[in-house]
């Protein structure tokens, strides 16, 4: 491919505005429109693919999706927002599940994870091995898009779950909150685990993903960063009592968020609780909020990112809005390091919504 279909200027624009947001001397929000649905590239080119039960690392051929990924960069560097565009293994696979174990299972569109043992006392050691498959398939991913598209579009990370989704899958939801309960210490042995496995794979990969106009970008939040950058999520800490965030997870998310100098951390509307956690960890510098399609009112959301903006957070807020929404977003947040991502299915109102938030 020899086009990104979005000029270069305006990518160099875009991360001047970037570099703004990270200062806190942007004086508007940076806008991202994630045109078709919360992830936009999430399907598959093998149609065979999904005639599986289960997928095994060696099914998945990278060089399979470069025709659809070259359509993909095509359709969203026409989308004239100010994120910049980057290519990740692909977000569908739950890459660090299936790296600690976990076969994959499928139905189209989705993969996910399945459980090793209900019994935690029966799982196997969980450590990182660079030979392992899913391992492989990750990095041949970076190496091929590298080979096709090297300096013409920014190559990252994929979406990498945190300890406590990785334990759920392991173990299942209902085993996993029970064995939060009445094995304690094994849990937090097995946490402990899952972590040093995250930190030693993303140190792993690292070595494979290259800068892009002097930085990084966040993954899946298309935000550029002047040194690496990691993006941590807990989606399984809605499970747990705030006590039990504290006790078994704020560590293993303090020794993650240290590994980079620019780590995101992701919140669903059901993890709010966990706020109070985040903001003591000097480590995390943005807090991104989805505000989930079903979650009535915005009030709480707000509530939690002006706290980040007191505690000098950089805040990024994802969902569907109204034209309504989005003006109290600008009337109750500071616009200095804050940036929203527009949710939609309509360009006529992506492009409505983007001069709205930009511009109120």
């Amino acid at each position: 491919m020899h086009n990104t279909c979005k000029s270069s200027d305006r990518i160099k624009e875009n991360i001047s505005l970037h570099k703004d947001f990270w200062t806190f001397k942007n004086t508007k929000p940076v806008v991202g429109i994630f045109l078709g649905g919360w992830t936009p590239f999430k399907g598959c080119v093998s149609e065979e693919l999904w005639t599986r039960q289960s997928v095994r690392s060696d099914d998945i051929r990278p060089v399979d999706f470069l025709p659809d990924i070259e359509k993909y960069i095509c359709e969203q560097g026409q989308i004239e927002d100010d994120l910049v565009r980057a290519l990740q293994p692909f977000a569908s696979i739950p890459w660090m599940e299936a790296i600690l174990g976990c076969k994959v299972r499928c139905s189209k569109p989705n993969l996910w994870a399945d459980t090793i043992s209900e019994d935690i006392g029966a799982l196997p050691d969980l450590a990182f091995d660079p030979a392992q498959g899913w391992v492989q398939t990750y990095i041949e991913f970076l190496r091929i898009y590298k080979m096709h598209f090297d300096k013409m579009q920014p190559i990252i990370a994929s979406i990498l779950r945190g300890p406590s989704d990785c334990l759920a899958a392991i173990l299942g939801d209902m085993a996993v909150v029970y064995a939060y309960t009445d094995m304690p210490e094994a849990v937090r042995h097995r946490l402990e685990q899952i972590t040093g496995t995250f930190c030693s794979f993303w140190h792993y990969q690292q070595a494979f993903i290259d800068q892009f106009e002097g930085g990084y970008i966040i993954p899946q939040n298309e935000i550029w960063t002047p040194g690496p950058s990691l993006r941590l999520q807990e989606d399984a800490s809605a499970m747990l009592s705030p006590a039990m965030y504290e006790q078994f997870l704020e560590p293993c998310d303090r020794q993650i968020a240290a590994q980079s100098g620019f780590t995101l951390f992701h919140l669903h509307t059901t993890s709010l609780f966990v706020v109070e956690f985040l903001l003591r960890n000097p480590f995390i510098k943005i807090l991104q909020f989805s505000r989930d399609d079903g979650h009535e009112g915005l009030d709480d959301v707000l509530k939690a990112a002006k706290q980040g903006q007191r505690a000098g957070k950089h805040i990024v807020l994802r969902g569907r809005f109204t034209d309504q929404e989005l003006n109290a977003i600008r009337q109750s947040l500071d616009c200095r390091g804050l940036c929203v991502h527009i949710v939609t299915s309509s360009l006529e109102q992506a492009k409505q919504q983007y001069y709205l938030a930009k511009n109120t």
